[in-house]
């Protein structure tokens, strides 16, 4: 690998490259969550045409929520608020994977740096990897990430302390848009979202071809 030097877990086929801050049962869970997330799902939903069906699910933190504006933080009830009216709309994952694909501008900005850096000829998924906890903590005050390499094509990625974790929309929302910024580095990505886990968690296999 490059960029990192592995460490050995304590489940002797997975080998350590990003291990979480602290001890798991230590990990503070999220308080505040990054509005950018917001405001970048709320472009989304005007893009795709389920706005306003969007608004008749929406039950509280209304005006918080529809006036809040990217790079600041917000308690996390109003991001469940959101949430929450997203995951009523009953989107297929198809659909989430188109919104996230078309990108509106908000996310395009939010994460310019982070796709630049990763379409560096010297960048690959090992040198990308080891920088989830720092762009998590873009967008969760809280919470915290750990990655494990599997064998030389595939990665075990585990979120803890997040409890927007246990929205179905949400997760598969934050799955796509983890798969896009894996696939600026290797265009042929695969992220599965693995079953079971505690309900402020989620854990996803992440695979790629050999070159």
């Amino acid at each position: 690998m490059v960029g990192t030097k592995p460490v050995r877990s304590v489940n002797a086929n997975e080998t350590s490259v990003l291990p979480f801050p602290c001890a798991r049962e230590d990990v503070p869970r999220a308080t505040e969550f990054r509005s950018t997330w917001l405001a970048s799902s709320l472009e989304d939903l005007r893009l795709q045409g389920h706005f306003e069906r969007y608004l008749t699910l929406l039950e509280s933190h209304r005006e918080e929520i529809l006036t809040s504006v990217a790079a600041t933080w917000i308690p996390l009830a109003v991001a469940r608020s959101h949430y929450r009216a997203c995951d009523a709309l009953r989107l297929s994952a198809e659909q989430i994977e188109t919104m996230a694909r078309g990108g509106g501008s908000v996310r395009k900005a939010w994460y310019a740096n982070t796709i630049a850096a990763a379409q560096r000829p010297d960048t690959t998924i090992w040198t990308v990897l080891p920088q989830l906890q720092k762009l998590w903590l873009r967008s969760a005050n809280g919470g915290a990430v750990a990655v494990h390499q599997l064998d030389s094509n595939s990665a075990h990625v585990h979120y803890v302390g997040c409890e927007l974790f246990s929205n179905g929309y949400f997760r598969e929302a934050f799955r796509a848009v983890l798969l896009l910024l894996m696939r600026h580095v290797e265009p042929h990505a695969a992220l599965a979202t693995l079953p079971g886990g505690k309900a402020d968690e989620v854990e996803f296999r992440l695979s790629w071809r050999a070159r």
